[in-house]
């Protein structure tokens, strides 16, 4: 990633390993991903439990919750980061993390109208899990 981006140690940690991960799981797995004409098998829950094995799923959460506490610059460049290997493993992290990312006080009202309550009964039922507990719909 350029640099000019990379703005403090913290960033450019989160980003090296990153682009281990893309590397080492994401290259590997995404021609034959892609290849498949099935939709449903050009997903890989392998991708997504290594990617929060090493923190990259919950990493928009507050470490409150489990996460990091990525701000949205970091958030964008590893989506970017992730798009290198494979543009729909990018699209995936892309909506976790926009799920898991804090809601400013302004915004909450708009997007997320839930009680300080709710939203810690839910973000501590999903932090220690890499699936959900129900099947996917289609899946």
């Amino acid at each position: 990633m350029e640099d000019i981006f990379i703005v403090n140690e913290d960033q450019r940690a989160i980003l090296e390993t990153v682009a281990r991960f893309v590397e080492e799981e994401v290259t590997p797995r995404a021609a034959a991903l892609d290849a498949d004409p099935d939709p449903a098998k050009g997903f890989s829950w392998e991708i997504v439990e290594k990617a929060h094995e090493v923190g990259i799923r919950t990493m928009t959460r507050s470490e409150q919750w489990g996460g990091l506490g990525t701000d949205s610059l970091t958030t964008a460049v590893v989506i970017e980061e992730l798009g290198k290997g494979d543009i729909g493993v990018s699209v995936i992290f892309a909506q976790t993390l926009a799920f898991s990312m804090p809601v400013t006080s302004a915004s909450r009202a708009m997007t997320c109208p839930t009680s300080p309550a709710s939203t810690g009964r839910t973000r501590t039922s999903l932090a220690g899990r890499a699936r959900p507990r129900r099947p996917v719909r289609g899946s």
